[in-house]
């Protein structure tokens, strides 16, 4: 079957790591022997189990929680998904409610500031214009940009370590904490176009890291409001949120190739 849609060698081979022996090893045995071709896979990405607060594994204990279910309870699709990017893929994951309404936390918080830093800049390019001339960026503003820079490199080292997603999420929570400080620190002060340029980039990097890991900022199963904003610099200003998010998709394919290519996954059932 495999080999009827990906040919006779493929790229990436996942499972979980139960699986190793004796499955995964029979399928290399069967199929390098029937075509001559060595490695049938290159890469394996073996999983660990999810199991139960009993410690048994789910799947071999009859009872389950299934994805559906957890959504119908008023998960957030998106929270979910960091719940379970919250450690390395290859380690054991118990199912944890309280663990997953924490991750609801969490990812309310990047909400939240993707949506403050989406008023903010409406804010500014009604005060400023959209096309502002640059300017000189500030203390600031100078301060910013490296936080911004320093929470991506982190990121991508994470990433590039075998796709360890944990300390990766934990770097957009600096990154977040640093342009929540960013905009409540604005106050009153009228808007520069090095305020301008700050916030975008602040919002174009959290968004760029958030969709390799494919966590929206926006709950697609709710889209009759976006999240509330947290600041009370951001509740005190009238500013109508933009019609139109904007958020740009093409980074999400290239970055998630790029850290596969540069990623060596063990091959483990060697």
């Amino acid at each position: 079957m495999a080999m009827d849609t990906l040919g006779e060698q493929v790229d990436i081979h996942g499972g979980g790591t139960d699986l190793i022996f004796p499955h995964h090893e029979n399928e290399i045995a069967q199929s390098e022997s029937l075509t001559g071709k060595r490695p049938f896979v290159h890469y394996w990405v073996h999983t660990g189990m999810l199991t139960l607060p009993s410690g048994e594994k789910m799947a071999h204990s009859g009872r389950f929680v299934t994805v559906s279910s957890v959504l119908a309870s008023g998960v957030p699709g998106p929270a979910l998904r960091m719940y379970l990017l919250g450690q390395h893929y290859r380690s054991p994951l118990t199912f944890s409610e309280e663990q997953i309404a924490a991750s609801g936390v969490r990812w309310r918080r990047w909400a939240d500031t993707d949506a403050t830093l989406t008023r903010l800049i409406t804010w500014a390019e009604d005060k400023l214009g959209a096309d502002a001339p640059a300017a000189e960026p500030g203390e600031r503003e100078r301060a910013l940009g490296e936080q911004v820079r320093a929470a991506r490199e982190a990121f991508v080292a994470a990433m590039d370590d075998e796709l360890n997603t944990s300390p990766a999420l934990a770097a957009i929570d600096e990154l977040v904490h640093r342009a929540n400080d960013y905009a409540h620190g604005l106050g009153d002060t009228p808007p520069t176009s090095a305020t301008l340029a700050a916030l975008r980039e602040a919002q174009r990097v959290l968004r760029e890291l958030s969709d390799v890991l494919g966590i929206a900022l926006v709950d697609v199963a709710d889209t009759t409001a976006l999240p509330a904003a947290t600041s009370e610099l951001d509740r005190s200003r009238p500013h109508p949120s933009r019609a139109g998010r904007n958020v740009s998709r093409r980074h999400q394919g290239h970055a998630a190739r790029r850290h596969l290519d540069r990623t060596r996954l063990a091959r483990e059932s060697r």
